[in-house]
């Protein structure tokens, strides 16, 4: 009976099938889960150190959605922000936490 209410609640391990995502992070650790967890679902999920090499990877690789840490110690996530607007990503939603932003597409 609760596996039946439970199945309600947790999502198809499709739901995000060829999904691109691209995880921006500082923390070996959290770009680590962040892959495994959406990887469950579908997801293709390229992960990366920082700002600058996610600016220099939009040049040629679209992610679906951006997830990006905000707290980097000598970089800001604001160029990063613009360069998803200029490129035309189609993000017209972001959230954000005291730690990381998602911009998810419109």
């Amino acid at each position: 009976m609760i596996m039946s209410h439970l199945s309600q609640f947790v999502p198809s391990l499709s739901v995000l099938k060829d999904v691109r995502i691209l995880v921006v992070d500082n923390d070996s650790d959290s770009r680590y889960l962040c892959s495994i967890l959406f990887e469950i679902y579908g997801a293709k999920v390229t992960t990366i150190e920082s700002i600058a090499d996610a600016l220099t990877l939009l040049d040629w690789f679209i992610p679906d959605i951006l997830i990006c840490e905000i707290k980097f110690s000598d970089e800001t996530v604001v160029s990063l922000i613009q360069r998803v607007r200029a490129i035309g990503l189609g993000c017209d939603r972001i959230i954000t936490h005291s730690h990381s932003l998602c911009l998810l597409p419109n």
